[in-house]
C-alpha cells in the first residue's frame, strides 16, 4: 500500500487508525477531543485556507484545523463528554442491555417463525448462526455501541472479541433446562451423539464426514459441555444475571489493537456493571451468600473465551488433518 492510504486527512502525517469516524493522527484527534470536550467553536482568525501541513500554522489556527477534522468526517457526537459520560444512562446498563435482548428473542420469532421444536443437524446449526449473526449486530450490538461511545475501530474490535463468545454463551442459557443444545431458531441438536449430529439434513449420510467428526469432534464437545454448558445448569443463572455476564464479556481489555482510552471506557463500563451485578445479587439472595454467587459467576467467565479457544483448536486439528489426508495413506480414515 501506498502511505497516502494512511495519511492524517487533517494533517497529512501517518495515521494507522480512525478516530471519531475519519482516519486522522493522534495529535489531531486529541486535539479535536479537546475543542468538543470544551463546547467552545474556535474563532475565525485568517483567512481560511491555512496550510495545516505545516505543523507550525495547524498549531496557530485551531478554527482551520477544526474544520477540516469536520470535512472529512469526524464527528463531535462520538466525543466522550465530560458533562455526560456515555456509561451515565438515564436507566441501569441491565434494563438497558435487556430490552436489547428482548429485541433479540422477538426478532429471532419474527425471522425464523418456527412453531415447534425439533431435532436437527450440522447443516441446519451452522446456518441459523449465520442467520442470527445479523440479527444480533441489529440489536444487541447497536445498544452497546450506543452505551459506550468511541472511535469505529475500537467499536469493531469490540465486536469482533464479543460476537462468537455471545453465540456460545447464548447456546448455553438457552440450554439451560435441556439435555440438548437449543438453537436460536428453537430447534435443537443432540451433540452428544456426534455420529447422528453429522448427517445431513436432506437425509444423505456421507460415512467418511460421520468417522472425522466422531474421531475429532466429540471430544471438544464433551470437553464444552463440562466447561460451560454444565456450569450453567449448575449455577441455574436468570436472566438479569445473563444479561450482566454478556456485558462483561464485552466490555473486555487488553485485546489486540484496543488503544488506551478504549481501555479506560471498557473497565469504567465493567466497575458499573459489576456493582449492578453486586447490587442485584445482594437483594436475590438477602444473606452472606451473594459473595460466593459473585464469585462463581466471575469464575464462569473466564470460561468463555477457553470454551471458544477449545472449538478453534477443533477447527484447526480437523483442517490439519484434511490436509495430511491428501498426502498421506496413514491419515485416511477407513
Amino acid at each position: 500500500m501506498s502511505g497516502t492510504q494512511f495519511a492524517c486527512g487533517v494533517c497529512d502525517e501517518k495515521s494507522d487508525a480512525f478516530h471519531f469516524g475519519a482516519l486522522s493522527c493522534n495529535a489531531c484527534a486529541a486535539f479535536f477531543r479537546r475543542i468538543v470536550s470544551s463546547n467552545q467553536t474556535p474563532k475565525v482568525q485568517c483567512s481560511g485556507n491555512c496550510d495545516l501541513t505545516n505543523h507550525i500554522l495547524r498549531r496557530m489556527c485551531p478554527s482551520c484545523r477544526y474544520d477540516k477534522c469536520l470535512k472529512i468526517g469526524m464527528k463531535p457526537s462520538a466525543v466522550q463528554s465530560k458533562r455526560a459520560k456515555p456509561d451515565e444512562t438515564s436507566e441501569s446498563i441491565l434494563e438497558e442491555l435487556k430490552q436489547s435482548y428482548e429485541h433479540l428473542r422477538e426478532l429471532r420469532r419474527h425471522t425464523f417463525k418456527n412453531e415447534s421444536s425439533k431435532l436437527t443437524f450440522f447443516e441446519e446449526m451452522d446456518e441459523v448462526c449465520s442467520i442470527d449473526i445479523n440479527l444480533i449486530l441489529d440489536t444487541m450490538m447497536k445498544k452497546f455501541t450506543k452505551l459506550a461511545p468511541m472511535a469505529d475501530d475500537q467499536h469493531r474490535c469490540l465486536i469482533t472479541n464479543f460476537l462468537v463468545l455471545f453465540i456460545l454463551a447464548d447456546q448455553c442459557f438457552r440450554s439451560i433446562d435441556s439435555e440438548y443444545t437449543i438453537l436460536a431458531n428453537g430447534n435443537y441438536v443432540d451433540v452428544r451423539n456426534t455420529d447422528q449430529h453429522y448427517q445431513s439434513t436432506s437425509g444423505v449420510v456421507e460415512e467418511d464426514r460421520v468417522a472425522k467428526t466422531s474421531m475429532f469432534l466429540a471430544p471438544y464437545w464433551r470437553v464444552g459441555k463440562r466447561m460451560m454448558f454444565r456450569r450453567f445448569t449448575e449455577l441455574r443463572i436468570d436472566l438479569n444475571e445473563f444479561i450482566l455476564f454478556l456485558g462483561l464479556i464485552y466490555w473486555d481489555f487488553g485485546l489486540p489493537d484496543q488503544t488506551d482510552e478504549c481501555i479506560e471506557i471498557c473497565l469504567r463500563m465493567r466497575t458499573r456493571i459489576f456493582e449492578e451485578l453486586r447490587n442485584y445479587e445482594h437483594e436475590k439472595c438477602r444473606d452472606d451468600g451473594f459473595p460466593l454467587r459473585i464469585g462463581e459467576i466471575m469464575l464462569m467467565l473466564q470460561m468463555v473465551p477457553k470454551y471458544s479457544t477449545v472449538m478453534q483448536e477443533y477447527k484447526t486439528i480437523a483442517i490439519v488433518y484434511d490436509l495430511c489426508a491428501k498426502h498421506c495413506p496413514l491419515f485416511q480414515i477407513v
